[in-house]
This record gives structure tokens, C-alpha cells and sequence, in this order.
């Protein structure tokens, strides 16, 4: 006889969730049963704003699950750039989330994952698919209301979804009536539960250190080892607290801001990864994989700036120019490529070029005079800011 309670809370007192646990007699669950996991990202989109990270999200979830024992015919994995029949689109979703959970049975873990943009239509949570409408948003999104549904009909005894949606407003050109990004979900149905990646009003944020967003990041380092008791198990509830405790610290940190996940339903705690012994603690293991971490981290800033960009000035697109790496010098270089009729000479040279994963600065020579670009960045694809040492205040915009 499983022990569970229904406990719902918007995240701050972690400690909470496992005092109360632990109070009303919550058990750890052996796990014996087939395991499923249907796991959606979706970074493209033809009408929303893209987003770089969730495809990386969902397909590091699904490699850490395979070596906790989920077997690969059991793992249904939907991203952009698969083939045909692993693409996130509706009636991909619609036919896999049908399919596992009519096929799942007691005894059986079913874990759900969406990764990608969601947004609220007409008062309903709603999950995005590459080819969303703004137009038509009732039909080209899945209602994760309907989602719910299906997972509360299904057999599985263990069933669990993660979702990791709530990101800036997707409608890039134009608000949309009687709709906006996703801020929070209704309270799951009875036998499931929801692990969000933040509460309302906040926005789960993209890492480019990480290459993924800060959410699903930890819950993969949690997965990998981190989130392990000192028997060497992972259950959804030290899961949830290592994720719980890490991510608010990180986006505190790195963006200065506020994202703090939450779990909600009727909670059963149960084992999801069991190792042969505990994770290994040694110092001198621990500090060679902090500092193959930290080495890898900064590869991926280096590689951050790497492409062709254009530059605008007070709204007035100038032209563009590739940033790549010297690789005798580790250094950036920065060339013009093209330049508008609006720039009547392109800069002699570009350099000083800095970047520390927020800030992009470089100096451009013009020949008669040297001027600092200052940019922070704005999103994935965006940087902001303004020309310093000039006598009329420039706004400067880098795109791509």
C-alpha cells in the first residue's frame, strides 16, 4: 500500500517539503516495474521566438535516464531537427502520449518532459509545437490540461511531469488577444505530480555556460550522482531538493534574478536511480571534476560570440561582421564582412574585444578616433548598449 499526501507549495521553504514528508510517514517506494519516458524540446519555431537550449535540455535528460534503467525502446524522445517521426509536433504527442500511457500499467513509472515555450490561451496552459500559430493557437498547441487527463487515466502507479516552459513571452512581433507567455499550472490531478521550473511572474532561464537551462541542468547533475542519499539512491524528493536548492542560487548568481522551482500533487516518493555504492567523495576526484567542469564551461563562453552578426545604431542597420576565435592566441577577432550605404566607411580595425558571458565590449577605430562598444546581453541571439567616448548618446543593437 503506497503512503502518499497531497502537498502543494510555491518552492521558497524547500525545507518543508521534506519535514512534512517525513512527518506524515511518506515511504520510499521500490521501484520494480517498466519504466517509460516520453521527452519533448523544441528550440525552432517558424512564428515564436526560437529558443537554444531546450533540444540540449530534453536529450541530456534522456541520456542520463537510459543509465538509470530506463531502457531505450521504453524512451520516446521528440526534438527539433529528428526525423519525421521523433519531431515534436501534435499528432507525434498526441499518438506517443496515447499509446505509453494506455500501455503503462500498475507497478510502472511514467515520466513526462517538456521543454520549450508554453503560453496561456483563453485562460488554459498550452504547450508549443515548431509550427504554432499566434493565429490559431487553439489548434497548433496541446493543451497540458489534456496531458494531465491522460496521465490521471493511466495505470502507471508512479507518474511524474516536468515542465520547463515558462521563458520569455514567445510572440515576438505582436501581443496576441487572450493569450501570454505561461506563468504557472493548475494543480495536477489526483496520482500525479508536477515538478515546474518556476512560479509565477518569474522566467526559467537559459544558461550559455551551460549550454541549457538552469532547471533541467540540475536536474540532470542531480541525476548524474549529486542528488544521491548516502546509500547511493536518487528519489524524486532528494531530486527535487537538490534541484530545488541549486537552481535559485544560479540564477541569483549568474543573471542577478529570482527563479524558484515547486512541486505539486500528491506526492510519493520513490526511487528513481540506485547506484552500486554511493557516489564516490574523494577530494582528489571531486576537484578533477570540478576542474574539467569549469574547463568546459569555458570552452563554451569562448565559442558563445563565434558567427556572423549585425550591427544596428540607433535603429539603423550598419552591417555585419564575423566574430571567430585565433587559435595560435585563444583570442577574439572581429572582421567586417558587409556595411550598408548608411556607413560610409567601415572601421580600420576592431579590437580589445572582451566578453565574460554578459557583457561584450570592443573597441572600433575609425581612423580619427577610437570608440568603446559596452553590450549586454538581452537573450540568446541579442546584445544592448550604448557607444562610449562619443559626444551624441548611440544605442547599439547585435543581432543574429
Amino acid at each position: 500500500m503506497l503512503k502518499s499526501f497531497a502537498f502543494a507549495f510555491l518552492l521558497f521553504p524547500a525545507l518543508s517539503l521534506f519535514a512534512s514528508a517525513q512527518s506524515r510517514g511518506v515511504t520510499i517506494e521500490e521501484t520494480a516495474g517498466t519504466k517509460y519516458a516520453i521527452l519533448i524540446g523544441v528550440n525552432d519555431y517558424v512564428r515564436l521566438a526560437p529558443l537554444r537550449y531546450a533540444k540540449n535540455d530534453i536529450e541530456a535528460l534522456r541520456d542520463e535516464l537510459y543509465k538509470t534503467g530506463f531502457e531505450e525502446k521504453n524512451v520516446f524522445t521528440l526534438t527539433c531537427g529528428s526525423e519525421s517521426k521523433n519531431l515534436p509536433t501534435k499528432e507525434n504527442i498526441e499518438l506517443i502520449v496515447n499509446v505509453v500511457l494506455d500501455r503503462a500499467k500498475e507497478g510502472d513509472i511514467v515520466i513526462m518532459a517538456m521543454s520549450g515555450h508554453g503560453i496561456e490561451a483563453d485562460g488554459e496552459a498550452r504547450f508549443c509545437f515548431p509550427d504554432t500559430n499566434p493565429s490559431d493557437l487553439l489548434q497548433t498547441t496541446v493543451s497540458i490540461k489534456s496531458i494531465f487527463e491522460a496521465l490521471e487515466q493511466s495505470k502507471a502507479t508512479f507518474k511524474l511531469m516536468i515542465v520547463d516552459a515558462c521563458r520569455d513571452n514567445p510572440f515576438t512581433t505582436r501581443s496576441v488577444a487572450g493569450a501570454s507567455a505561461l506563468q504557472t499550472l493548475a494543480d495536477p490531478p489526483a496520482g500525479v505530480m508536477l515538478l515546474q521550473s518556476s512560479r509565477s511572474g518569474q522566467v526559467s532561464y537559459e544558461d550559455p555556460e551551460l549550454q541549457h537551462g538552469v532547471f533541467t541542468h540540475y536536474i540532470v547533475e542531480g541525476l548524474r550522482g549529486k542528488a544521491a542519499d548516502k546509500e547511493g539512491r536518487i528519489t524524486l524528493l532528494g531530486l527535487t531538493k537538490y534541484t530545488m536548492d541549486e537552481t535559485p542560487l544560479h540564477v541569483l548568481n549568474r543573471f542577478r534574478s529570482d527563479q524558484q522551482p515547486y512541486l505539486r500533487g500528491e506526492i510519493t516518493d520513490f526511487v528513481l536511480a540506485e547506484f552500486a555504492a554511493p557516489p564516490p567523495g574523494n577530494t582528489s576526484s571531486r576537484q578533477a571534476r570540478q576542474i574539467e567542469e569549469a574547463r568546459r564551461i569555458e570552452e563554451r563562453r569562448q565559442t558563445e560570440l563565434v558567427g556572423t552578426w549585425r550591427q544596428f545604431v540607433n535603429g539603423i542597420a550598419l552591417g555585419d561582421f564575423t566574430v571567430r576565435i585565433n587559435r595560435e592566441t585563444g583570442q577574439y577577432e572581429m572582421f567586417m564582412v558587409d556595411y550598408s550605404d548608411a556607413m560610409l566607411v567601415a572601421p580600420k580595425e576592431i579590437s580589445n574585444i572582451q566578453y565574460d558571458g554578459r557583457i561584450w565590449s570592443y573597441d572600433s577605430d575609425w581612423g580619427f578616433k577610437i570608440v568603446k562598444f559596452v553590450l549586454r546581453r538581452l537573450n540568446n541571439n541579442t546584445f544592448e548598449g550604448v557607444v562610449e567616448g562619443n559626444q551624441r548618446n548611440r544605442f547599439v543593437r547585435i543581432a543574429r
